[in-house]
């Protein structure tokens, strides 16, 4: 399935930001003008619009504890930040042998067949700086949103960030890593 989101890497079901920046849009009229064609960058996942659209319709009764669901809905609202939604550990994708978790601006992955950026002068996939699924990737999505530099492996990222042992994607998709 191909499907570009330049300048993003990737594209349809892959772990890459061009695979996982879907555009979505909110219409409320409970939202101010202010906040009108504002963009939203805390990282949400597809199950957060439960506990989310719940609290834009007021339900005062609390979420059960079997849905993984966070409200994101005062931070829609008012644009503030809020710190438990930004540094929240994000399982993307965690299935047999492949990973993509998110945490702190931080994005590790591993296990994935193909990597590369969509080809804007094709119409279907074209993929460029193929790897292997032995590969470990991992990205500082604040001051690489376009994922250009892998820092796998480099020592000042190791040190301090909460890296314990990212030599597995299915330790990755269980926490341990990020």
């Amino acid at each position: 399935m191909a499907g570009s989101n330049v300048p993003l890497r990737g594209s349809k079901l892959q772990g890459f930001q061009g695979g996982l920046k879907v555009p979505a849009f909110v219409y409320a009229s409970a939202l101010g003008d202010d906040r009108r064609g504002a963009r939203y960058t805390a990282p949400m996942h597809h199950v957060d619009w439960i506990a989310t659209l719940r609290a834009a319709a007021g339900a005062t009764a609390a979420l059960s504890s079997a849905y993984d669901s966070l409200d994101h809905w005062a931070s829609l609202e008012t644009g503030d930040p809020d710190d438990a939604l930004e540094s929240r550990a994000l399982v993307l994708g965690a299935g047999d042998g492949f990973a993509t978790v998110l945490k702190d601006g931080f994005k590790y992955m591993a296990g994935y067949e193909t990597f590369g950026w969509y080809e804007t002068a094709y119409y279907d996939q074209a993929q460029c700086a193929l790897g292997t699924s032995a590969e470990q990737w991992l990205f500082d999505l604040k001051n690489d949103p376009n994922e250009t530099t892998n820092l796998f492996g480099a020592e000042a990222v190791g040190a301090g960030q909460g890296i314990d042992d990212p030599g597995s994607a299915q330790e990755g998709a269980q926490g341990s890593v990020l």
